[in-house]
């Protein structure tokens, strides 16, 4: 298996996307002990196991049948931006 490049990243409703290599995934289900996580492009059915250390276990390497979307990352980055700084001030800006 190649090294991937993975972050995290944090979205609305406080639940986490696993990025890699671009692509985006979306938490399936989890136990105590390993979490499940497909790609959010639903036709691609790939599929990435991680322990409750977040390291990896399995990955399924088929190839993605798409193109990366780095956009929609950064449209949910800035999102949740947008909602926490609502939470947080009190104030209207304006």
């Amino acid at each position: 298996m190649k090294h991937l490049q993975f972050h995290f990243s944090l979205v609305i409703r406080k639940k986490r996307l696993l990025v890699i290599d671009g692509y985006i995934h979306q938490q399936n289900k989890s136990t105590a002990k390993v979490s499940y996580w497909l790609c959010e492009i639903k036709l691609y059915s790939a599929g990435i196991q991680l322990n409750s250390d977040d390291q990896f276990l399995k990955y399924t390497e088929n190839p993605h049948t798409h193109m990366p979307v780095p956009e929609r990352l950064k449209i949910r980055e800035m999102l949740t931006n947008i909602k926490s700084r609502v939470d947080r001030e009190a104030t209207a800006i304006g």
